[in-house]
């Protein structure tokens, strides 16, 4: 199927055909009458499946078809697919982004998230089906854009500095690199996975971005030139902090900046969070540094919270099951509170 993903004729009449579908996440928004942000629908879109996928299913329209079938990442029955516009569902089917089922029904193979007038092709973390929700936990998964894209992307946007080059570090779809608010001569990004890169490329040519993916790792990374913006949605704290102590100085620019999102537990033997900062980054005081800390996150969780030993409604830290042994591991770790953050670097001058 990825390899399919590489014809840019017809990714470019895909992108078309499913902004004329009206294949964007405000309808789907507006179709089931929500109250939450898009940012919030997006952030978990797959406890949004599991509450209002069969009320879409019930909404006669090409794009409810649409989402059900690449957001929702449920099943459409046969008669329901024949609603598409024909050339739109041959196209799906020529670049194997549906399959039939022996049921008479058809599922997506992917997913397909529009965030911000950008179209992001990925991998399905879920499915929706007969059976219930259940999840893919593949290790090779190239996620789609979801809470951390977003918060990354949020920091990204309140950074009013502009870039000449930018590298989106484990770029995934590519999302930071395809939803820049500026113009920017050189983009690149860089995954160690093929699967993300492939997704990647077939996106920028989606959107029509100009930008460059290739293969490698964030901790020993090179790169011929510097970047003056650098962003990276790291998978967990570990490896943010492993960016920045290792190739981090010797890619970013000597004026650049550098954003890197990360969820980071908080002890009491750290006290703070700059405490944690500097315990996790031994050189800290030869940064400029700045942290943007979203306490509304999904991602994020107070000292009140913990004391309680509850969860906020929103989390995705832990679900409802895993609440007590969550809790119960944290206060092994001596964890006081739980951060999601956008730490922002800067070369010390």
């Amino acid at each position: 199927m990825i390899d399919s993903l590489a014809d840019r004729d017809s990714l470019g009449r895909l992108g078309k055909r499913l902004r004329l579908a009206g294949y964007e996440s405000q309808r789907l928004r507006a179709l089931l009458g929500l109250k939450a942000s898009v940012d919030v629908i997006l952030s978990d879109i797959a406890r949004h499946s599991l509450y209002y996928r069969d009320k879409l299913s019930r909404v006669d329209d090409e794009a409810a078809i649409l989402f059900e079938l690449f957001l929702l990442c449920g099943e459409v029955p046969e008669e329901r697919w024949q609603r598409l516009d024909p050339e739109l569902a041959a196209l799906l089917a020529e670049l194997e982004l549906v399959e039939s089922l022996p049921t008479s029904h058809r599922r997506g193979t992917v997913a397909i998230t529009e965030y911000a007038n950008r179209l992001f092709l990925s991998d399905r973390l879920f499915e929706n089906g007969p059976d219930g929700l259940t999840r893919n936990w593949a290790d090779d998964i190239c996620m789609p854009p979801h809470a951390s894209s977003i918060e990354l992307r949020r920091g990204v946007q309140q950074l009013d500095v502009p870039g000449e080059s930018f590298l989106d570090m484990g770029c995934g779809t590519g999302c930071q690199s395809q939803l820049l608010d500026f113009d920017c001569a050189r983009r690149v990004g860089v995954d160690t996975s093929h699967r993300s890169l492939a997704y990647a490329a077939a996106n920028a040519t989606l959107n029509g971005v100009d930008a460059q993916y290739v293969l490698g790792d964030c901790t020993t990374y090179t790169d011929p030139g510097t970047y003056s913006r650098i962003a990276f949605n790291a998978p967990d704290s570990a490896t943010a902090f492993a960016f920045v102590n290792t190739t981090l100085r010797d890619l970013l620019d000597p004026r650049g900046v550098a954003q890197v999102w990360c969820d980071v537990e908080v002890t009491a033997g750290d006290g703070s969070l700059e405490g944690l900062l500097r315990r996790m980054i031994p050189d800290l005081d030869g940064w400029r540094f700045d942290t943007m800390v979203d306490s509304s996150s999904p991602y994020s969780l107070s000292r009140d919270m913990i004391r309680a030993r509850r969860l906020p409604q929103r989390t995705l830290l832990a679900d409802g099951t895993e609440r007590d042994a969550y809790h119960d591991a944290l206060a092994e770790r001596g964890v006081v509170e739980v951060q999601s953050i956008v730490l922002c670097l800067q070369h010390a001058r």
